[in-house]
């Protein structure tokens, strides 16, 4: 959809116009996500490690100000586009076909820094529970993600040692690693909700193992001399 400045790397469906058009527009809070950063917003709480509920998030889309309505249609028109884009991100994360709304400049340039930081938002909802990933061994998933948003390019050239031509590049790079990235942290959650399903069912063993006999665990020793000692 083309806009005064910026366009989205992609078509927009009617529902997305729509929306698009009322946080441009004067009736949307003045801090309130745009299109792109509402994306990665939701592309962050939709691949997060617990389900957060709508009454939750729903106000930091509008920011520190609540969003005002003409009137019910216009109310049940936004609210719907929004949970319907929500429900189409987990659409497509199911399919493993994610497609981040990305703007694009008129000159071709890609910025992703919006969606960037829309998804970190999604992260400060719950930093204890993303901690454990940016702490882990798969810490590099959220690479991509801090690059881009970063606001001091200059700065951030010079932390990485880069020509502002390679920074360019990498941005570009980050930017184009946005499906791979969100499908690869939906997957890290997705593993760790396994493992903490595992545990659940392997204490419930536990719980019924005689101290006598081999450990659930696996471990090869009685019961009495591993989990129950």
């Amino acid at each position: 959809m083309a806009t005064t400045e910026k366009e989205t790397a992609g078509a927009l469906d009617t529902d997305l116009i729509q929306l698009d058009a009322f946080l441009r527009s004067d009736k949307a809070p003045p801090e309130c996500m745009m299109l792109s950063d509402l994306d990665g917003f939701l592309t962050g709480i939709a691949v997060g490690p617990e389900f957060i509920l709508p009454s939750e998030w729903l106000p930091v889309v509008w920011g520190e100000e609540a969003a005002t309505f003409a009137n019910e249609t216009q109310a049940r028109i936004v609210l719907a586009a929004i949970m319907g884009h929500y429900n189409q991100i987990l659409r497509q994360i199911g399919e493993c076909a994610p497609q981040p709304i990305i703007w694009r400049t008129n000159d071709g340039t890609t910025i992703a820094s919006d969606w960037a930081k829309g998804f970190a938002h999604a992260i400060a909802l719950r930093p204890n529970l993303w901690k454990q990933l940016a702490t882990s061994e798969a810490a590099v998933l959220l690479t991509p993600i801090m690059l881009l948003c970063s606001d001091e390019e200059n700065g951030r050239s010079a932390r990485l040692d880069l020509s502002p031509e390679e920074m360019i590049k990498t941005m570009e790079e980050a930017s184009d690693a946005i499906p791979a990235t969100v499908l690869a942290i939906s997957a890290y959650w997705r593993m760790e909700a396994s493992k903490e399903t595992k545990r659940a069912s392997n204490l419930q063993t536990a719980l019924k193992t005689g101290r006598n006999n081999p450990c659930p665990c696996g471990s090869g020793k009685k019961f009495k001399k591993c989990c129950g000692a």
